[in-house]
């Protein structure tokens, strides 16, 4: 009797104590970058949401995620990320990577996929690691059911993209 009351608290308190997994959450890991042939940026990256504020997409180098929205006068809204692909017609897939020959950087690759029936617009910033601040840049339309590729010759060390809205 002893032997299953113990089954049954250590249950209980299994079920009561243990964290919910929080899909928005990265974990924390190293952020590890090619500068050039002798050179590499390496930071330590605490655990961060992926979509902060349901509005804001946040990506680092090597990452590819799928966010899905909803939409409300054209505005991408509720922003979530899914660790799978369920709804094909509202889920963004956004990619980010760095492309290197051998060790020296060449350049940052960023692809977004629109789902959507309207060409998807978006406000992006990125973080330089030269300047250590973030920059404003320009990034085209991502036409109606196709992916877009943009590309820079810096070291980004993250993006954040926002304010996503579609458009005839």
């Amino acid at each position: 009797m002893k032997k299953y009351l113990f089954i049954a608290l250590m249950l209980i308190s299994r079920l009561c104590f243990s964290q919910p997994v929080d899909i928005n959450t990265r974990p924390a890991f190293e952020l590890k970058l090619f500068v050039s042939d002798s050179n590499f940026y390496k930071a330590a990256m605490p655990a961060t949401s992926y979509v902060i504020q349901n509005k804001i997409i946040q990506i680092f180098p090597g990452e590819e995620i799928f966010i899905e929205a909803d939409i409300v006068k054209d505005s991408l809204v509720n922003l979530k990320r899914v660790s799978a692909i369920v709804s094909k017609k509202k889920t963004l897939t956004i990619s980010f990577t760095q492309i290197s020959e051998g060790k020296a950087h060449k350049q940052m690759e960023l692809r977004v996929s629109n789902p959507f029936s309207k060409n998807l617009e978006y406000s992006a910033q990125m973080n330089l690691m030269k300047q250590k601040r973030w920059v404003k840049t320009d990034v085209l339309p991502v036409r109606a059911g196709i992916q877009s590729f943009e590309f820079w010759p810096d070291v980004i060390t993250t993006m954040a993209l926002s304010d996503l809205y579609l458009k005839d």
